[in-house]
């Protein structure tokens, strides 16, 4: 059975104590320090130090630090985590999101943000950088804390790490947003994107765009992706035209600095594309960069449609753009809902999505 980081922390300082690595009552090194030198994150230093201090082994004094208690008498516990008087004092909630690139996920956590405070409760927040390994190992400490509940923003490339299904099937308070699992009841709060993804592609054909590529990360696993593939679908059939997938490409990875080079050569492969739907505005931003050094102009050349608005652009974009309030505010309904009431019937609650028409679409240029 693997031992959980934040025992295998716990069994280092243990060691450092018996060999005398500190001497009674030295400061230790800050949470920072030893997050750098152990290679494992706060909360696991946090949870780890945690224990020693409920132990008397570990004292701390507010804005000083962490000390190793007297061997002889031992020191008094200025602080003990974990206890309910400091949850009642403390009530916190947890957002775990991959990223923070865009408006749309800083919006997210700025309103989820003002919905926990308008609650009396804190936001404990962290980014999990696309990594599901990272998430894993996030969760597992924050529900070992006595977090009182969960909110997360799954990263792309699956539909739930087994965390979440542990988390999920033990009945813990938790809120998924952008995902869902078919056949399984979990909260979780997404946008309508078969119906934005509808909305974008049939813009497009509506502008006279009949090879429209669907560019994304790998679909399989991910919900949310796989909805935009279905509305895309759906429009070319609503419109009375076939979907050519040749014109797919969606095998990239998040991050992948080559997934540049392979649109790019996507593009050039395809001289018939006058239209793109990117899945989101990573992909959208690496479009455009692939686009301008195979020498297509946007949009006279090339209109493409985002999900999100991206800025620092020299035009304004088309975009589909998400309710990142509504979302946020459904995201804690259901939440306390669940904190209220544990047997509470799980909710999946889908929210309408708006097409931001800018200027990088344009009708299909003439045929010379």
């Amino acid at each position: 059975m693997r031992i959980p980081l934040y025992r295998q922390v716990r069994e280092y300082f243990l060691e450092g104590i018996h060999n005398r690595r500190w001497k009674d009552g030295e400061l230790l090194p800050s949470e920072n320090q030893l997050a750098e030198t152990l290679q494992v994150s706060r909360i696991t230093i946090r949870h780890a130090l945690d224990e020693l201090v409920q132990e008397g082994l570990v004292y701390r004094i507010q804005g000083k630090g962490t000390f190793l208690s007297s061997a002889s008498e031992g020191e008094p516990i200025i602080f003990r985590a974990g206890t309910k008087d400091m949850h009642e004092l403390l009530p916190l909630i947890a957002y775990l999101s991959p990223r923070l690139h865009n408006d749309y996920m800083a919006a997210l956590l700025n309103n989820i943000e003002e919905e926990i405070s308008a609650r009396q409760h804190f936001l404990l927040f962290s980014r999990t950088h696309e990594n599901q390994y990272t998430e894993k190992a996030k969760l597992e400490e924050l529900a070992h804390l006595g977090i009182k509940g969960i909110i997360i923003f799954p990263v792309d490339g699956e539909i739930f790490n087994e965390e979440i299904l542990r988390l999920t099937l033990d009945s813990y308070p938790l809120v998924v947003i952008d995902r869902y699992l078919r056949g399984l009841e979990t909260n979780c709060v997404c946008s309508d994107n078969s119906g934005g993804a509808f909305q974008a592609t049939g813009h497009l054909l509506s502008l006279g765009h009949r090879n429209i590529a669907f560019i994304s990360t790998n679909i399989q696993g991910t919900s949310s992706i796989e909805d935009r593939l279905d509305g895309y679908e759906r429009a070319f059939s609503e419109y009375g035209f076939p979907v050519r997938p040749e014109f797919f490409l969606t095998s990239l990875n998040v991050g992948d600095e080559q997934n540049k080079e392979r649109i790019r050569d996507f593009l050039q492969a395809n001289p018939g594309i006058t239209g793109i739907l990117a899945v989101n505005t990573t992909i959208g931003v690496q479009i455009i960069e692939a686009a301008t050094e195979a020498g297509r102009t946007i949009p006279q050349d090339l209109s493409i449609v985002f999900f999100d608005k991206i800025e620092h652009l020299p035009f304004r974009p088309t975009y589909v753009k998400q309710q990142a309030e509504d979302i946020a505010k459904e995201a804690i309904r259901l939440l306390f809902d669940i904190l209220d009431n544990p047997n509470k019937k799980r909710t999946k609650v889908d929210l309408p999505t708006t097409l931001v028409q800018g200027f990088s679409t344009a009708p299909v240029a003439p045929v010379n």
